[in-house]
């Protein structure tokens, strides 16, 4: 398994991969300003996918 999933309490949709990290983010305290500056720069969204995808 390579990709975190996470439904939302609000809403039942399921969130995936930068998705889901994000959506886990907003609930915790110190990683609320990091999801923000994410969910607002697409371009950076990206490359957090794209660093995501490469193999350890």
């Amino acid at each position: 398994m390579n990709r975190i999933h996470v439904y939302e309490n609000n809403r039942s949709e399921l969130a995936s991969g930068v998705d889901g990290f994000l959506l886990l983010w907003t609930q915790l305290r110190y990683y609320r300003q990091l999801a923000k500056i994410l969910e607002r720069s697409p371009l950076l969204k990206k490359g957090v996918y794209l660093f995501r995808k490469v193999p350890a």
